[in-house]
């Protein structure tokens, strides 16, 4: 099962570093929407994609507009469900609980990422 604590081993993040769980939501310029799974540093502009497997910025200008918002993680059935914990903002992502460990590569932390923008 995916969690926090496989996160920080996977991507080998310091202890020091905060996570949380994050929904991103980008809107492309003719207006189509997606949601995906991240997972915040705290006290960053940095998130992880989870299912793209890299580190982004939480905001980027063009030709996609990208917001991050924080999530709540749920057990449901057979999947998890993260929900955001804004009140303006509400989106949902339903995960079957295999689908993201299958899709990870080799993605590191390092001290240069908090000083470098990743694609």
């Amino acid at each position: 099962m995916l969690n926090l604590k496989k996160i920080r081993a996977y991507y080998q993040i310091p202890r020091r570093k905060k996570l949380s769980w994050a929904v991103i939501v980008e809107k492309t310029k003719n207006g189509q929407k997606s949601c995906r799974l991240g997972v915040l540093l705290i006290g960053t502009d940095k998130v992880i994609d989870v299912m793209a497997r890299k580190f982004i910025q939480t905001n980027l200008l063009q030709p996609v507009e990208r917001q991050t918002y924080p999530a709540k993680r749920r057990n449901v059935g057979s999947g998890v469900l993260f929900s955001t914990k804004n009140e303006k903002v509400h989106e949902l992502i339903c995960i079957r609980r295999d689908d993201v460990e299958s899709e990870y590569f080799s993605t590191r932390y390092s001290k240069e990422l908090m000083e470098t923008f990743v694609f």
